[in-house]
């Protein structure tokens, strides 16, 4: 049953995704989606990428691992390095909440950056 398999690695990596992105919006200091809501380019931009960052290593685990523990692990890992990222970036939270664009745009691109690296590490 491949279709039951491939749903079933869906739905794992759906969840995985909605609680990392969950639990990032929660460590950071301050509210995105309201700031998003408000226009703040910069918050969009921060949380885009942190999504994205999330999203790659899920996606490759998808393709290379070979049970769906061993999916959830990687993406528990790739969950990990999103929050040491923003561990190391938060002297730039007070950035992201006055909008400066060039934070944002940054945080973002380290976000996909790190998310990358962890999706190539995977195989």
């Amino acid at each position: 049953m491949p279709i039951l398999m491939s749903l079933a690695y869906l739905a794992t990596a759906v969840v995985m995704l909605a609680l990392c992105v969950f639990a990032y919006v929660r460590m950071t200091p301050y509210r995105e989606f309201d700031l998003v809501r408000a226009g703040n380019v910069a918050a969009a931009l921060s949380l885009g990428g942190a999504t994205l960052g999330l999203a790659l290593p899920i996606g490759s685990a998808v393709f290379f691992t070979h049970s769906l523990n061993e999916m959830a692990v990687w993406a528990a890992i790739g969950c990990a390095m999103q929050f040491i990222l923003f561990f190391f970036m938060r002297k730039h939270s007070q950035d992201i909440q006055t909008g400066n664009v060039a934070t944002g745009t940054l945080l973002a691109f380290m976000s996909v950056a790190t998310g990358l690296l962890v999706a190539m590490c995977i195989s």
